[in-house]
């Protein structure tokens, strides 16, 4: 870019002087020699350029691909075509992914220009994802388009881009945690705890709480600690308010969400909006449920949050069969995020039919898995079983997990907290 500046300089300076050799006179306004035209400076996005992407299929550098061709088409009325790295490189390319494309030692920057190739770089497709969101959502604002309706780009305008990124600002932090219903022994009393929780809950910030085993007591508590930040959803499962009766409660940020509709249904197959519980199972189990609007993307959301039975896999899979046909609709149609203790393992019947339902399992398929255990129901123990879970549906990205084995003094609760950071992908 440097040497085509001197060019110009050196072109304009050898016009001045042919001038000057020629007549001591200014020539007239209308004689003027006409000043070259401008040429952009960086890339300029044209219909030359393809979309490359590694040959081994992955859903986020495939979303990715598609919001970047049709973003450059909605912005420029270019329309770039998508190829894998297969086909044979061309000058003109936007790499997404490490790929054939590059040295892969050459990339510094998630937004990166070489010659005449545009490169996103990011060795996990999450946070890949997360860089053509950014370069989408910022183009504009960064000044990428010149007066000309031309997607224009050179390093000074790429580094506004990716400093400008609004897309992790749209990420939604989901907890699950199972309360433990009672007093136990060891400074391990649901006073003490509730205090460790109140700690738990203000070092993470979440956007969206799922509780189980939520009884009168702790409902004081909640209210308590959490009212002012927080809306709280859900009724007792049986009903009376009782000392030992438990709710499944969704707390969500006042601040970010705005409830549309809301309820709870017993896992119950034959009358679900009843106070029921299908066949040997040992408890009525419920789903609460919450339709929210997110005030920071204006898009709606769905929340369910549940507590199986932990009595048999086939009576917890009995349970999602309602949960499951009882929801039909919403799950395909909004975003879904559902929380709980599921007293399910992962090679289970139970797990398998969330999962070919299309839901995921947040923990397991976050780019970013922080948690030092294996497990989150531990009694106590320095071991245990991992039951308790956060499935979201295929449209929000899993950006972060961590089983919460913090220290607080003590245990928040036989049961660790579960902690997922979503964020919502663009609709195609």
């Amino acid at each position: 870019m440097v040497k085509r500046w001197i060019a110009w300089l050196l072109v304009v300076a050898a016009l001045l002087l042919s001038v000057g050799c020629g007549s001591n006179e200014t020539p007239p306004v209308g004689e003027q020699e006409p000043s070259p035209p401008s040429e952009p400076q960086g890339l300029v996005i044209d219909e030359e350029y393809v979309i490359v992407f590694p040959q081994a299929y992955d859903l986020y550098i495939d979303r990715a691909s598609s919001i970047l061709q049709s973003a450059i088409r909605e912005m420029t009325g270019v329309k770039v075509g998508i190829t894998s790295e297969r086909t044979e490189a061309v000058a003109k390319e936007i790499v997404v992914g490490y790929c054939n494309r590059f040295d892969a030692a050459s990339i510094t920057s998630p937004i990166t220009i070489q010659g005449e190739k545009l490169i996103f770089a990011a060795k996990d497709p999450a946070a890949l994802y997360c860089i053509a969101e950014a370069f989408v959502d910022n183009c504009i604002s960064a000044g990428a388009l010149d007066s000309e309706g031309r997607l224009l780009l050179d390093e000074e305008t790429i580094s506004r881009i990716a400093s400008t990124s609004t897309v992790y600002e749209q990420k939604i932090t989901v907890l699950t945690q199972n309360l433990r219903y009672r007093d136990d022994e060891g400074g391990n009393s649901v006073a003490e705890r509730s205090e460790r929780f109140l700690a738990l809950v203000e070092d993470y910030d979440p956007d969206i709480i799922g509780t189980q085993e939520a009884t009168p007591l702790w409902t004081q508590y909640l209210d308590e600690f959490f009212s002012e930040e927080y809306t709280r959803i859900g009724v007792f499962r049986d009903g009376t308010g009782a000392a030992g009766d438990e709710a499944n409660y969704i707390l969500y940020r006042t601040d970010r969400f705005t409830e549309i509709d809301s309820g709870t249904f017993w896992l119950y197959d034959k009358t679900p909006d009843i106070i029921g519980k299908v066949d040997d199972a040992l408890c009525n189990r419920i789903c609460t449920w919450a339709l929210l609007k997110d005030n920071r993307s204006g898009e709606q959301i769905f929340v369910c949050n549940t507590h199986l039975d932990h009595s048999t896999d086939s009576v917890r899979a009995e349970q999602l069969a309602v949960l499951l046909e009882y929801l039909d609709y919403e799950l395909s149609h909004y975003p879904v995020i559902m929380t709980g203790d599921f007293n399910m393992l992962q090679d289970s019947v139970p797990y398998k039919s969330l999962t070919k339902a299309g839901l995921r399992d947040g923990q397991k398929s976050a780019w970013l898995d922080e948690s030092k255990v294996n497990y989150s129901c531990h009694l106590y123990q320095n071991s245990g079983s991992r039951i308790d879970y956060c499935f979201h549906s295929v449209d929000l990205m899993p950006f972060y997990a961590k089983i919460i084995d913090d220290d607080y003094g003590g245990y928040v609760s036989d049961h660790y907290g579960v902690l997922v950071e979503l964020v919502p992908m663009r609709k195609q």
